[in-house]
């Protein structure tokens, strides 16, 4: 197994303090902490005796608590809707397989916002939102990136991440190197204001934890899952301590908004405060998460009962640091910052909407528009895959466990009408996935991943088109992979193949084809070959490991500007196994 300690900051990553002016330095900074896949119930000051969690108590008790705060099923839209105070079907995000979970790029994010009024902006950890430019980080307003792109990466334990466009392998475990590079980052930064966001991948899967942390709750009886699940809590939770350490020493605690919140409910089956549902689910469990925002000396503890959202924090935050939203944001949520000093609450009849993935037209295709859910007061309408609706009572009936839908008719009707007219609203402008945009000068290199392309034919993905997937199963020339693209600059383009092949395929021959008609025959004729490895998983996994590529450039191709579709085909197959990781366009 393996063992780590606390590890020092990368060198050289963020040692850089900027020149600032005296107007930014009467502005609040804002540390904002997201877990991923960590429960309402993953804290110890919730009532969960089993985790250890005593930094993120303490804070908790010393910050505004929004008792009922909300956010999508789901990560990826959770995350889309935090960043720009908007519901994130109207985002574009609907999912989070494929290109359903990138982002428009003419959103206006939280990271553009701050960095216009003079912010330093740095993210740490998972973006989720695209992996192409603009769609990265860096065409978001991050001025620095060091994470991963996808939904989840291969292994924790010496990451394969990007930095600022680079590909890096750290060495450690990966909360750990998050927390030292943020650490980096605030240090470089003390003299001006930041807006520092570090999302975690904790307690997400693969799940990997450091021996110290696993062996704890192993034996203390817990399943090898759990014993995994808060062992990784533990270790964020450790994290996080470091982190508010780091403003005590630097003199920045009492300047410093700090916000903690999780993505969605937990991933799998464990305590989390008798609430029904899990990930991926509309009750409560899946959707109601801890949140709390913390400012020493300014911020007096209390706790919030009204019911808060994801969509609430761009424009809290900015009220929080007397910033005024541009007129081109218009967000769905609301800014809370003066009743979380002490004003009246919000009214009680606020209605708040959350999706499922994967939307669609209600009207027309009722099996893909749902499930969801319209928290209104009291009420939470629940409507499942089908569309079938079921009603509860949040006040008398916490864990939904009595459907009122028969005895309150004419309220869920209500419900589900203002449902349809929201749903109606969010995708106006479409929930198609965008096609990868290629030939941006800021990004002079495309990477066409093999989770982002259709299939037909045998050809098909090693574990369901996850992030970090590959394609397998190449026959005969009707096993094609596509991709949509949206070319910005015409010209000649160099293609190079990522892949694996055994020596019963090399010497075959493989197409590209553009929709424009023009096309590029390659052999492939060196043998490459990488057994799938992954880290000591503590339970089965369902991500896909990690293999060595080999790339190799095969040709130019000339491109249009404007959308059109690459497709791959083995043109003379001799049959064996290859495996193709990514297509890779770089303009001449």
């Amino acid at each position: 197994m393996f063992r780590f300690g606390i590890l020092l900051a990368i060198p050289g990553y963020f040692s850089i303090a900027f020149p600032v002016s005296a107007d930014a330095q009467r502005q609040a900074n804002i540390l904002f902490i997201l877990a991923d896949d960590m429960g309402w119930g993953d804290l110890g000051c919730h009532g969960n005796d089993s985790v250890s969690t005593p930094n993120l108590d303490l804070l908790a008790a010393a910050s505004v608590e929004f008792d009922r705060f909300y956010t999508n099923p789901l990560g990826a839209a959770t995350r889309a809707s935090l960043l720009t105070g908007r519901y994130a079907l109207r985002t574009g995000v609907s999912g989070v397989a494929g290109r359903t979970s990138v982002m428009r790029a003419e959103e206006l994010t939280m990271a553009e916002v701050f960095r216009s009024a003079g912010y330093r902006t740095a993210l740490f950890g998972k973006w989720a939102n695209g992996q192409q430019y603009p769609n990265t980080p860096a065409g978001q307003g991050f001025d620095t990136f060091l994470g991963f792109y996808g939904e989840s990466i291969g292994d924790y334990i010496d990451p394969q991440l990007v930095h600022d466009g680079v590909p890096v392998q750290p060495k450690g475990f990966i909360t750990d190197i998050l927390t030292d590079s943020a650490i980096g980052f605030l240090a470089g930064n003390r003299e001006r204001p930041f807006f520092c966001f570090l999302s975690f991948s904790a307690p997400h899967s693969p799940l990997q934890c450091p021996d110290m942390y696993f062996d704890k709750y192993k034996s203390a009886g817990l399943s090898d899952r759990n014993a995994a699940i808060y062992g990784m809590i533990e270790h964020l939770d450790a994290n996080i301590g470091r982190l508010l350490h780091t403003l005590d020493s630097l003199g920045l605690r009492d300047d410093t908004y700090v916000v903690f919140l999780s993505d969605n409910g937990p991933e799998g089956s464990r305590f989390n405060g008798g609430m029904r549902g899990k990930k991926a689910s509309v009750y409560e469990g899946g959707i109601r998460v801890p949140c709390f925002i913390h400012r020493r000396n300014y911020l007096s503890p209390r706790h919030m009962a009204a019911p808060a959202a994801h969509i609430d924090l761009l424009p809290t935050l900015t009220g929080l640091c007397d910033l005024s939203l541009p007129g081109t944001i218009q967000p769905d949520g609301v800014n809370l910052s003066r009743i979380m000093q002490g004003a009246p609450d919000l009214p009680g009849n606020r209605m708040l909407f959350f999706h499922h993935a994967n939307a669609g037209d209600p009207g027309r295709r009722r099996n893909t528009s749902y499930p969801a859910v319209v928290r209104a007061g009291r009420f939470a309408l629940v409507l499942d895959e089908a569309g079938s609706p079921e009603l509860y009572n949040l006040k008398t009936d916490p864990g939904q466990t009595t459907d009122l839908y028969e005895s309150q008719e004419k309220i869920a009707i209500q419900l589900g009408e203002q449902y349809l007219n929201w749903f109606i609203g969010v995708t106006r402008s479409g929930t198609a996935p965008p096609p990868i945009p290629v030939g941006w000068p800021e990004s002079p290199e495309t990477e066409l991943p093999a989770n982002e392309s259709q299939t037909v034919g045998s050809v098909h993905f090693h574990k369901g088109g996850q992030s970090n997937d590959w394609l397998e199963g190449w026959v005969d020339k009707r096993d094609t992979a596509t991709w949509e693209i949206d070319v910005r600059t015409a010209g000649d383009y160099i293609v190079a193949v990522r892949y694996n092949c055994d020596s019963t395929f090399a010497g075959s021959q493989l197409r590209l084809v553009s929709s424009t008609g023009e096309m590029l025959d390659f052999n492939v004729d060196e043998v490459s070959f990488s057994e799938e490895q992954h880290g000591p998983d503590r339970a089965p996994r369902r991500e896909p490991g990690t293999k060595r590529w080999k790339t190799i450039e095969v040709g130019n191709i000339r491109l249009g500007k404007g959308q059109q579709t690459i497709r791959l085909l083995p043109h003379k197959p001799t049959g064996g196994m290859l495996e193709v990781k990514a297509l890779l366009l770089k303009k001449t």
